[in-house]
């Protein structure tokens, strides 16, 4: 069959090349099979000479698609001229990138799974499902019971530290944190306890114990002094059975023993007595029982009773001179109904 035909054919059946001519166009425009001789050679020679000019150079493949015309083998087209023939280009083919891509059929999952908390954990997308998978939620326990643990949807695990006992020391550094006397730097004392939270128990910590003679839980001053955490085994070098160590520091006139040989002398003693201490340094305090350099008495005023109208008023006190320490004297306790007249008794004045 003549390939100009098939070519019309193709066009007449509504197939779109970019080589079909429009409706003003001539079918003889796509002549030039043949050369003007009617044979093979001259139609060759033209086909050769049409693809060639229409040659790529640099990739070796047809530009275009030679299409001849309606001319018969034997030089129907005898006198079409070689460069006659039309071209189709192959650009007018659809590209390869005008398909639609495989993705158009696979939605797969939302753009971001993960919504940025990280307190739930990272989601992810099933490639299988398509769907996005939950994060596993985020533990924030330290195990540390000195910290409050918590999430924050924006920075994630918060470990927050107390001051319980108000001691300016953190919980975390704090080795007794309920206890206000104990941290880190604090004073150490004799308490058997850790007081500065260096593992280490009363160490540097000292307390002083002093000699105390009679027993009575005071010490005289300058009394023998030893430093230590518990109640010393040393002599006290009294050279008295009775002798014992006290933590009572020695505060003369305050709070200390100003007969040491005598259990009921030394500060704050409350009992009066009407003999004097033994032995005592300063005899004209010998009846300074509470250790305060003075002799008080136990009943220091006069009495009396004195006639008020129809009654009585009463003084209670002694009849007469007020007697020092120790001495006897009258002492009027009362007076006599309708008399007046005093109620006496012999007492002796205790001191103290």
């Amino acid at each position: 069959m003549n390939k100009g035909w098939l070519f019309l054919g193709t066009c007449a059946l509504g197939i779109s090349l970019a080589g079909c001519p429009g409706p003003s166009e001539s079918p003889d425009a796509f002549v030039g099979e043949d050369t003007g001789g009617g044979g093979d050679g001259g139609r060759d020679a033209g086909r050769d000479a049409g693809r060639d000019a229409g040659r790529t150079p640099d990739t070796g493949v047809d530009a275009h698609v030679v299409v001849p015309d309606g001319g018969v083998d034997g030089g129907m087209d005898a006198g079409s001229d070689a460069g006659d023939d039309a071209f189709v280009p192959v650009d007018a083919f659809v590209p390869v990138d005008a398909f639609v891509p495989n993705d158009a059929f696979d939605p797969g999952c939302p753009t971001a799974c993960d919504d940025g908390n990280p307190c739930n954990g990272l989601e992810t997308c099933n490639a299988t499902s398509h769907t996005c998978t939950p994060g596993t939620t985020l533990s924030c326990d330290d195990g540390m019971a000195c910290t409050t643990d918590s999430c924050n949807p924006a920075t994630g695990c918060q470990h927050a530290q107390g001051d319980t006992d108000t001691d300016g020391v953190l919980d975390c550094a704090d080795c007794a944190p309920t206890n206000p006397n104990r941290y880190p730097g604090a004073p150490e004392t004799c308490n058997a306890m850790d007081d500065d939270c260096d593992a280490n128990i009363d160490e540097m910590a000292v307390a002083q114990f002093y000699a105390d003679c009679d027993g009575d839980g005071w010490a005289a001053t300058g009394a023998n002094q030893v430093d230590s955490c518990s109640t010393p085994t040393d002599d006290t070098g009294c050279g008295t059975t009775t002798a014992e160590w006290t933590p009572r520091f020695p505060d003369a006139f305050v709070d200390y023993d100003c007969n040491d040989e005598v259990t009921t002398a030394h500060s704050h003693a409350l009992p009066f007595s009407t003999t004097p201490m033994a032995s005592t340094p300063d005899t004209s305090l010998d009846y300074d029982f509470d250790c305060d350099a003075v002799e008080t008495r136990e009943f220091p005023t006069a009495g009396a009773c004195a006639v008020a109208g129809t009654g009585c008023t009463t003084l209670v006190g002694w009849m007469g001179t007020v007697p020092a320490c120790g001495v006897a004297g009258t002492f009027i306790t009362g007076c006599a109904a309708g008399t007046c007249a005093p109620i006496t008794m012999a007492r002796t004045q205790g001191c103290r």
